[in-house]
């Protein structure tokens, strides 16, 4: 006796092993995706860096764009010193922030996936140190010209 689910002249059923499951017009050949069912890409290990890389560069212009909004306010309780003080912490923060969004971007565009957010991480991060570096060397020389 035959069994009903077996087809008729398959060898693998005529020889004891499990039949591989049922076929679908749609679906070419088993183990392929269905039609109509998505399919889904494994994550790629640069892109979360480049993210990050992008993310650690937006920070200090967000920051950046916001702190001469509060200056007339900082500058009213603090004295010029306490001023200079919250300037300067935040051009080194600018400044190491910048830097590690290089390295980090730096990373994510050798790894697959993420040469794209990687290189607009090195990018932002790289304005951020050329400026602030800039921002440096232009103020050091007009305080040693005597200009503050």
């Amino acid at each position: 006796m035959t069994d009903p689910t077996t087809p008729q002249g398959d060898p693998a059923a005529s020889a004891g092993q499990p039949h591989p499951g049922p076929t679908y017009p749609n679906q070419p050949h088993p183990g392929q995706p269905y039609a109509g069912q998505p399919v889904t890409t494994p994550a790629r290990p640069g892109r979360g860096l480049g993210i990050l890389a992008i993310v650690l560069g937006l920070i200090p212009v967000v920051f950046g764009s916001i702190l001469p909004f509060t200056y007339s306010s900082l500058y009213s309780t603090f004295a010029s010193a306490g001023l200079g003080l919250l300037t300067g912490a935040s051009s080194l923060l600018t400044l190491i922030l910048g830097a590690a969004a290089i390295v980090v971007g730096a990373i994510a565009a050798r790894r697959s996936g993420g040469a794209v957010t990687g290189g607009i991480g090195i990018g932002l991060g790289a304005g951020l140190v050329l400026s602030t570096l800039l921002s440096f060397v232009v103020s050091s020389s007009l305080g040693a010209f005597g200009y503050w």
